[in-house]
Parts: C-alpha cells; sequence; structure tokens
C-alpha cells in the first residue's frame, strides 16, 4: 500500500520515553493508550517475569530481546501488507534474516490469516487520537476482510498486530480505545 493511500493526516508527532510514550497533536500532547494501560499493570507480563526469574532467567535481557522480535516480526507483517516480498534467507550472505521460531514462524501465521481472510488493508500504521479524551496511539491495521469465503460480503476490521498467542484484556482495551479515537476523528460532528 502506498503512503498516499492513507486519509487521515494528523501530523502527529511520537514522543517516546524509556516506559512511556506520548503522541505531540493538533490539540496538545497526549499519552498513548498503551502508556495509559501500562499504568494499570500488564496483565500477563508480571506472571511471566516471574516465571523467568523463577528459572534464572535475566527478566530484562529476555525483555528487551523478546521486544526485539516483536518488532522485527511487526516490522514484516506491515511489509507483506505493503506487497514486499520477504525472504527467510539473505541472497547475498546466506545468513538467516529471521529467527525460525520467535519471528518467522509468527510472520507466515500473519500471512496465512492475511491471506485466508482476504485482507484488503484501508490504513497501515495511522496515528490517531481522541480530543475528547485526551489519548493517541498508533493503529496497525485498518481493513476489510471476508470472513465467510462463501459469502461476497466484507467486514471492517480494527487489527493490532501481537506476537503474544493469547489475547489479554489490555489489548481489548487497546483496540476498543483506537475505535473509539477514530470514530471521533471521521465523525460528522467533528472539528477534524
Amino acid at each position: 500500500m502506498a503512503s498516499n493511500d492513507y486519509f487521515i493526516d494528523l501530523n502527529a508527532k511520537k514522543i517516546k520515553l524509556p516506559d512511556s510514550r506520548f503522541y505531540e497533536t493538533p490539540e496538545g500532547i497526549f499519552p498513548s493508550v498503551t502508556t495509559i494501560l501500562t499504568a494499570k499493570g500488564k496483565q500477563g507480563l508480571t506472571s511471566w517475569q516471574l516465571k523467568l526469574a523463577q528459572q534464572g532467567i535475566n527478566v530484562k535481557e529476555e525483555g528487551i530481546k523478546t521486544m526485539d522480535e516483536g518488532s522485527k516480526v511487526h516490522a514484516a507483517c506491515e511489509k507483506l501488507m505493503r506487497g514486499e516480498l520477504l525472504q527467510f534467507y539473505n541472497q547475498d550472505t546466506g545468513e538467516e534474516n529471521y529467527k525460525l521460531w520467535e519471528e518467522w514462524l509468527p510472520i507466515k501465521r500473519f500471512k496465512d490469516a492475511y491471506e485466508e481472510l482476504e485482507i484488503k488493508p484501508l490504513l497501515i500504521e495511522q496515528s490517531i487520537y481522541s480530543k475528547k479524551w485526551k489519548f493517541a496511539g498508533t493503529m496497525d491495521l485498518l481493513c476489510t476482510l471476508r470472513l465467510d469465503k462463501k459469502k461476497e460480503e466484507r467486514t471492517l476490521a480494527l487489527i493490532d498486530l501481537k506476537r503474544s498467542s493469547s489475547a489479554y484484556t489490555d489489548y481489548h482495551l487497546q483496540l476498543a480505545s483506537y475505535y473509539y479515537a477514530f470514530a471521533e476523528m471521521i465523525s460528522q460532528e467533528s472539528d477534524f
């Protein structure tokens, strides 16, 4: 998808701090949805960290490694949605571009779902904000998809890419926040 396919231009800028993110919007500086949700504690994160510590694994190092892998998977999924070709091996060096289990498998699962659901991206990585609730964020994907192959109808969907094998409550809250911000921005009553 070319960048000119986006139909919202917010000119929002991200402000990234060690443990939080903010967005500079036309309405002021707003915290990200994930920063707000982190303030209440992340479901699953504490138990994961405890498990690692019990196994003698350095929680900080493992967290950084996992975040890096997740970022790499996220970037690869974006490339796939934009029609770019991904290769497991670097053709020049013969080295692996991705870790098989931690990165390539999640990318492959996304690609399979992308094709199976016939996803058609409308927006990829779109910054949004709520003037009413004073928060911001970045939608990973707004698309249409086909839930039933027997029917021609397509469903509008808001998707946040996660590498996790479980959907925690925070994910649902994050998507709901994005939905409300997006709906606010495109509503006829809005000043946008």
